[in-house]
């Protein structure tokens, strides 16, 4: 698990209905840059999945194409 005890620099790239995706990056550990998904219900995080990219441009892409397909399955869910 990414130690997350020093300096992180965090942006949240979709933050809906407990539904958290989150970009990471740790200055003292330069060549790692995280997307994060998880689920969060009452401040306690669940099913957090991770992928590390070596370039903030793909995580980046890759965060917000995540974001973008859950808010289209969330409005396809809905009636």
């Amino acid at each position: 698990m990414f130690p997350f005890t020093t300096l992180t620099l965090h942006s949240v790239l979709l933050s809906d209905a407990g539904l958290c995706i989150e970009l990471l990056y740790r200055p003292s550990f330069p060549p790692a840059w995280v997307v994060r998904t998880s689920r969060r219900f009452l401040g306690v995080r669940f099913g957090a999945t991770s992928v590390w990219f070596t370039e903030k441009e793909k995580a980046v892409l890759f965060g917000r194409r995540r974001a973008e397909d859950k808010r289209r399955q969330r409005m396809k869910k809905r009636p």
